[in-house]
């Protein structure tokens, strides 16, 4: 039999074109159900797992970098400041709003490593667009999500219904001024000026920071090397 009949033979195979549909359907099905009731961060978060463990058994080792407290591949790093860059874009374009570039809960009032972490984030984001020659917005906001402490175990409806009914004006906020001191302290250091913070919500509380004319000069000049916890 001959090859360009067979090719004939199976194009035109009806059965083999329904198989082939048919798979077709189930996979976009499959994708579409797996992209379904999860977040952006989180699509984003498995993509770059995905990638680092290719780039892993690709061997290609020297393509692996840390970036805060993850490892990723370089395609990947890319993609996340490129976001960053998109996002702090848009946020600059919004005429008299002050925008949030970190967020946090209340809920980790004790975990100060990763309240750190979330301050370097915020001021490496300005780093990184001043070097660049990208003017950042000349103050920026870190929110606070005030979220009531909830027993191990529940399930997602259990939780909802408790943060529903929780009495947001008697929660404990000496934990989250805790928080707010640790976290200025840490702005402060990195050449920060705290404007304000902002207590107006029982659900959200702001800092309100932006760059000294110290920190501009030093990173407009590239005097120090982004990256977590090294300067």
């Amino acid at each position: 039999m001959s090859t360009s009949f067979l090719r004939r033979f199976l194009s035109g195979s009806p059965q083999l074109a329904k198989m082939s549909k048919r798979k077709e359907l189930l996979q976009r099905k499959k994708v579409q159900h797996i992209n379904s009731g999860i977040t952006e961060e989180r699509k984003r978060d498995l993509l770059v797992a995905t990638d680092l463990s290719k780039t892993i058994k690709k061997g290609n080792y020297h393509d692996v970098v840390s970036y805060g407290s993850k490892l990723m591949s370089l395609k990947s790093l890319k993609m996340l400041k490129r976001d960053e860059r998109r996002v702090l874009a848009r946020q600059s374009q919004l005429e008299g709003r002050i925008p949030v570039l970190a967020t946090i809960s209340s809920r980790d009032y004790h975990n100060k490593k990763y309240q750190n972490k979330v301050v370097w984030d915020f001021v490496c984001t300005y780093g990184r667009s001043l070097m660049r020659g990208r003017e950042p917005p000349s103050r920026s906001k870190i929110e606070l999500r005030i979220e009531i402490d909830l027993p191990i175990g529940l399930t997602k409806l259990e939780k909802r219904k408790l943060e529903e009914e929780a009495d947001f004006s008697k929660i404990d906020t000496d934990k989250i001024e805790a928080m707010i001191n640790n976290m200025s302290v840490i702005l402060k250091e990195e050449k920060f000026k705290i404007f304000r913070i902002d207590r107006s919500s029982q659900k959200k509380w702001f800092i309100e920071a932006g760059p000294t004319e110290e920190f501009i000069e030093m990173y407009n000049n590239k005097i120090y090397k982004l990256g977590y916890g090294d300067q």
